[in-house]
């Protein structure tokens, strides 16, 4: 390979290729960086290093309970948080455990519920990039439990519905080595009422 007639600024099209004058096209739509580098490393018989020049931007569409609703900016590196965050994050009426993502893949429409708690209880990764036209909703807050006391974080808790008194603990970071764990008090209320 000839390096003194290899260009320095290569662009990637709207169908994922990359043309190289003299060697032919790559495609390296869907990889990522580092994917890309090494295909064309190994193709070329070089070392290469590639960086991201600007990247395409596209719209995402933010409604529901967050903060300020409406369009955000976004490229292919934003992830659902990402777009959350630009909305100026959720309101203490939205939902944590029930945010829907959907997006259109071909002719389907796609679903996806996101649970913001195993991200932030769990600390699971939540990397769920946006695509163009992606809209996510932010739903009311459901039922929520108050765990208070000897817990490691006491707080209030969005529930799914089937959760024990023993995963409500869990959630608040479990019991602290003060804490008794033989007398736990639950109290309800329905209706404003103490039941």
């Amino acid at each position: 390979v000839d390096l003194s007639q290899f260009p320095t600024h290569l662009s990637v099209d709207r169908e994922g290729k990359v043309y190289i004058p003299g060697l032919g096209v790559f495609y390296v739509w869907g990889l990522t960086l580092g994917q890309a580098e090494k295909m064309i490393s190994r193709a070329l018989k070089i070392n290469i290093k590639l960086t991201l020049g600007k990247l395409r931007t596209f719209p995402v569409y933010i409604s529901g309970e967050v903060n300020s609703p409406g369009v955000v900016v976004a490229t292919a590196l934003n992830t659902v948080i990402d777009a959350l965050i630009m909305a100026g994050g959720v309101k203490k009426t939205g939902s944590l455990r029930n945010i829907v993502l959907t997006r259109t893949e071909g002719t389907k429409l796609i679903r996806k519920k996101i649970d913001l708690y195993e991200l932030l209880l769990k600390g699971e990764p939540l990397n769920i990039t946006l695509k163009d036209g992606d809209v996510i909703f932010v739903p009311p807050i459901g039922k929520v439990a108050g765990i208070a006391g000897g817990v490691k974080r006491p707080g209030i808790y969005e529930l799914k519905g089937n959760e024990t008194v023993e995963d409500l603990i869990k959630m608040a970071g479990g019991i602290l080595s003060s804490g008794y764990k033989y007398k736990v008090i639950l109290e309800r209320y329905f209706k404003n009422k103490k039941g």
